[in-house]
């Protein structure tokens, strides 16, 4: 069954933005843990990118919040289904949330920059590129969430038709504005997305490091596809709005929290590394301890198999890493009881090795995670 053929849109809405922000939330609180575990510095280990993404992330709980009060009031259902006092509250909603909507597309956009900074370290004029168009943006969200609430006098004329000598604009001109500002915004999901990719790739990290942080850059690819959906429904959308204005438009609203989320996640993904690392290294840690126990095993059986004579005693040694020949001599006398002897010391000295080894691996890996130029 299509959406269109839904009986209340405010439901679908519902169900897909207050799961999309409880992904976003942990997303952000892992990010928040990194920070602080793996990046420990005067402050707290916080970066001004993620003050912006807890302010974004702030405003979409606002709007699932706002949402959840919205659909209460009437907002996605049919319009000839709501009372007339619902019909006013419906009509009063959709203005909100056409207002807030567009500044979740583009906020994020602040976060995305700050963090490449901190990660490539810009010079000044690409600094005043970037932030030049992100504040185009933004401005056009203003006079676009401006105009809408100030296109008809008095303003609740626009839900409320009822308010003698209320006068609005030709609706063609919000719609026009709507239009370009979300055509600018789809520019610069796409430019932000494959912007930073051959920077990074140039960076003095690990290639897993460099690859990983580009991928989850550009995962803002996934907000312009949101966009081209956008754009595909618009003409939909403007058609049910002449007869149907409480049904359609609250899932416009949808895609665009959608966009923001992910915006979101695409900027905190790149600062999870550390975590991971450190989860891969758990786990190798974890397969290594079990399989000690059956290695040591190996070692210990393996001197039925070797070599040896009266004059001299050759055996085959096997650790972790590699096999070598170690020639041992004996004495005449029990050759028997000195080859048990060898193997045995020979066991323990590959043991204690290994064990030295993996101390001094983990210790390394300690210091690696602490460092803050492999944590982003």
């Amino acid at each position: 069954m299509s959406v269109w053929e839904s009986d209340d849109l405010g439901l679908v809405a519902l169900r897909t933005t207050w799961p999309l922000f409880g992904v976003t939330a942990v997303v952000f609180a892992l990010r928040i843990y990194c920070r602080l575990r793996y990046t420990p510095r005067l402050g707290g280990g916080l970066y001004v990118d993620d003050f912006i993404t807890g302010g974004c992330l702030l405003m979409l709980l606002v709007f699932c919040i706002l949402l959840s009060v919205a659909v209460q009031d009437g907002v996605g259902k049919h319009y000839v289904t709501l009372s007339d006092h619902a019909k006013l509250q419906a009509g009063m909603w959709n203005a909100i949330l056409s207002g807030l909507t567009p500044w979740m597309c583009t906020l994020p956009k602040f976060a995305i920059i700050t963090t490449l900074k901190r990660i490539l370290n810009y010079g000044t004029k690409t600094a005043v590129l970037l932030w030049g168009l992100a504040l185009s943006s933004q401005a056009s969200v203003v006079a676009l969430t401006a105009w809408g609430f100030a296109q008809c006098t008095p303003t609740p004329f626009q839900w409320d038709r009822s308010i003698a000598g209320g006068t609005c604009s030709d609706p063609a001109i919000y719609v026009n504005l709507s239009f370009f500002v979300y055509s600018y915004s789809t520019a610069l999901d796409v430019f932000f997305a494959l912007y930073p990719v051959p920077f990074v790739m140039r960076l003095s990290m690990p290639l897993k490091t460099r690859i990983g942080v580009s991928a989850s850059l550009s995962l803002s690819w996934v907000g312009f596809g949101i966009s081209i959906y956008k754009f595909s429904i618009f003409d939909k959308i403007g058609a049910l709005l002449v007869t149907d204005p409480s049904f359609p438009l609250v899932y416009l609203c949808m895609t665009h929290a959608a966009e923001g989320s992910f915006l979101m996640i695409s900027t905190s993904l790149a600062t999870l590394r550390p975590l991971f690392r450190s989860m891969k290294r758990h786990v190798s840690t974890v397969a290594g301890n079990s399989n000690e126990p059956s290695k040591r095993r190996t070692v210990g059986h393996s001197r039925a198999f070797h070599p040896c004579s009266h004059s001299q005693v050759n055996c085959i040694i096997t650790s972790r890493s590699n096999a070598e020949w170690v020639p041992l001599d004996n004495q005449p006398g029990n050759d028997t009881d000195a080859v048990r002897d060898i193997t045995v010391q020979k066991t323990i000295e590959v043991s204690v090795s290994n064990q030295s080894l993996s101390g001094q691996t983990s210790q390394s890996n300690s210091t690696v995670d602490r460092d803050p130029r492999y944590s982003l």
